[in-house]
């Protein structure tokens, strides 16, 4: 992993420049998801060479050795997040309650309160990431309904597939770079 952020962190594993999350909210808007700043998702990553100490306290639900990494990227699949080591028992709720990302919306260092957009009506400050359903309902996470019931949600399956091939875009990259 030091190999990762020693040679890519200075150009990707950082937070987007103001002109940089200009084009990622630009970008986001005109596939119909204003304010959105990338996807977050966390996957189970293998660790083959665990040391024989850790395995245990590596050991995900499937009995293979592995951390948790928690990473955001927008549909270029540019990752400007990514939080490695949780142990592969964790979920994705335990990760995000110690991720710096995480942290530092309630103490407001980030995202950055200077941009607004408009959804349903109502003008908002606070961007937004698209996560999956196991997040909680907070105003800077939005989940799509998997199954809409009112006029309002079937904008949520206009979110869901876009968000779908971005993360699962993301993963194939981690894995085989």
């Amino acid at each position: 992993m030091r190999f990762i952020v020693d040679e890519f962190g200075s150009s990707y594993l950082r937070p987007p420049t103001t002109e940089e999350l200009k084009r990622i909210l630009t970008r986001n808007a005109e596939r119909g998801m204003p304010g959105c700043m990338g996807c977050l998702d966390c996957s189970h990553w293998e660790w083959r060479n665990c040391p024989k100490a850790f395995a245990g306290m590596y050991k995900n639900r499937r009995g293979k050795r592995s951390v948790v990494m928690e990473t955001v990227c927008d549909e270029d699949v540019w990752i400007w997040h990514l939080f490695v080591g949780r142990p592969g028992s964790h979920i994705d709720l335990n990760v995000m309650h110690v991720s710096p990302l995480y942290l530092s919306v309630p103490n407001g260092e980030w995202p950055p309160r200077t941009f607004s957009y408009t959804a349903i009506g109502t003008t908002r400050t606070l961007l937004y990431y698209l996560v999956d359903g196991i997040y909680p309902r907070f105003a800077f996470f939005v989940s799509p309904f998997l199954n809409p019931t009112t006029e309002e949600q079937p904008f949520s399956k206009k979110i869901r597939t876009p968000r779908e091939h971005t993360v699962t875009r993301n993963r194939r990259t981690i894995q085989f770079s």
